[in-house]
């Protein structure tokens, strides 16, 4: 039990590095998700994501259709958030999305892969160095027997971001693994077949110097009702 407690842990943290099951060889590699970032009369992003289309209708909770272009846009209620909402659009090309919504095409004819496109409007750089992690309490849910025998003390770590800052929070985590939903918020999925888990994150940055990561690990068998929650404060403490 302590095993797959930690487990469950490393996978919410993002540091199983086993956690994708490589594609046998000669598999078909799956089309890319095309992906509309659109604030409605002002401007519109777009991008190919790495993530394939069975795990992006897992994340985001949807149906999207093969080569259908899937676009992001501010929350009409709750406007200036970074909440965004996502929609399907039943349209195949992203430059069809971009005219609707933000009314200007972009020039170039085939969208870039995410993890190469310009930065949304509005996105936060966080700042280079020093950074104080403060983990909450881990909470579990339907898990009896299960304990948590790691220690989740505050700790301080050198980090230095990509930039533009794409979501990652190491450098070996997969572009495949994150979906961007708003110029501030990364969401995240990982298996580890094996172990029948499945961990989703949701990263969101708050200012240069401040972000808020919740972690959430479950089973991927419905049968199993087992969740293990987290969430990690960060705050930028010093320069390098």
């Amino acid at each position: 039990m302590k095993r797959l407690m930690a487990v469950m842990f490393a996978l919410a943290s993002g540091l199983a590095a086993d956690a994708q099951t490589p594609a046998s060889e000669g598999a078909p590699e799956p089309l890319p998700v095309l992906m509309s970032y659109c604030i409605p009369g002002d401007t519109c992003l777009s991008c190919e994501s790495e993530m394939p289309l069975g795990r992006v209708n897992k994340l985001l909770e949807i149906n999207l259709s093969d080569a259908e272009v899937l676009l992001f846009k501010p929350d009409p209620v709750r406007s200036g958030t970074r909440d965004w909402k996502w929609f399907k659009t039943d349209e195949i090309f992203s430059r069809v999305v971009e005219r609707k919504y933000g009314g200007i095409a972009s020039p170039a004819a085939d969208p870039p892969m995410c993890r190469d496109r310009a930065p949304l409007k509005g996105s936060i750089q966080p700042r280079d160095g020093v950074w104080k992690l403060t983990p909450s309490p881990t909470v579990t849910e339907n898990c009896e027997g299960l304990d948590d025998p790691t220690s989740r003390e505050p700790s301080r770590e050198l980090r230095r971001w990509e930039n533009p800052f794409r979501g990652r929070l190491a450098e070996e985590e997969s572009f495949a693994d994150i979906v961007q939903t708003s110029p501030n918020a990364f969401l995240g999925r990982v298996e580890i077949e094996r172990d029948g888990l499945v961990g989703e994150s949701l990263v969101e940055v708050h200012s240069p110097t401040s972000m808020k990561l919740f972690f959430l690990t479950r089973f991927t068998d419905p049968a199993i009702a087992c969740v293990v929650r987290f969430s990690l404060e960060m705050t930028w403490d010093a320069e390098s």
